[in-house]
């Protein structure tokens, strides 16, 4: 008995400590905590809320980069105030929401690699839904529609967005999943009838 406890407890804490919300190579997201896991504001928000936002590269399979590209912006009642890029020798040829960086010198990657941080506030008193979206930079000649890692040569490496229609952070937007019909309790008991 004692040793079945301890293997749970164990495996209990190893799930625990592997929690990055998603485990695709190349992923990019934005997130609401510095760790990738958050990105739905739980309850209702009040107008005027302020978010710090964290812009973040997952699981990469390159060891360093010399640059990204991606664009962002808010579907919903939300504004963007300021992006502050995560390291001290870059340089954005971009605007707000719409980013092209460039580095002096490469920058070594990890399993988690900070990109920027975003200030954004929440502006609706009649609590709407907002989502950030996350895509490519509209400078067309420079991209497609997904963001991109800079690598030697400048060569563009595509980017995994987090979720696949480049929804990020939600805001009143509802965080459970959407039910889906045929799962529910009263599909499949219909079924039997």
């Amino acid at each position: 008995m004692k040793l079945i406890t301890i293997a749970i407890l164990t495996m209990l804490m190893a799930t625990s400590a592997l929690a990055i919300s998603d485990p695709t190579p190349n992923t990019i997201g934005i997130y609401l905590d510095t760790e990738a896991d958050e990105m739905c504001v739980d309850g209702l928000t009040e107008a005027m809320t302020e978010f710090t936002l964290y812009m973040i590269l997952t699981n990469p399979t390159f060891d360093t980069m010399h640059g990204f590209l991606a664009g962002y912006h808010f579907e919903g009642v939300a504004q963007l105030n300021t992006a502050v890029l995560a390291h001290a020798n870059a340089t954005d040829s971009g605007s707000l929401g719409d980013h092209l960086v460039n580095y002096d010198s490469p920058v070594p990657t990890s399993t988690i690699t900070p990109l920027m941080t975003i200030t954004a506030t929440y502006v609706d008193f009649e609590y709407g839904p907002a989502v950030l979206q996350l895509h490519g930079i509209m400078l067309a000649a420079l991209t497609g529609n997904v963001p991109a890692a800079i690598l030697d040569g400048n060569e563009l490496f595509d980017l995994h967005l987090s979720f696949d229609d480049g929804s990020t952070v939600r805001i009143n937007a509802g965080c459970n999943p959407v039910a889906n019909e045929s799962l529910s309790f009263d599909g499949i008991k219909s079924l039997y009838r």
